[in-house]
């Protein structure tokens, strides 16, 4: 439970300098995911911001 852990971005930024073939194409593919659930987040964020709760 207290062992150190890294980040998504730290981690994709750390090993892609020598990344090759399969591991190079999980790194974008982890990107990619970042990448689609922080739009789903914001997404989420804009249709709760746009109910109209004072009416």
């Amino acid at each position: 439970l207290f062992d150190p852990i890294r980040t998504l971005p730290a981690n994709i930024a750390l090993e892609m300098a020598y990344a090759l073939g399969n591991h190079r194409s999980a790194l974008f593919v982890s990107g990619l995911l970042l990448l689609l659930a922080s739009l789903g987040l914001v997404l989420i964020a804009e249709a709760i911001a746009d109910k109209e709760i004072y009416e």
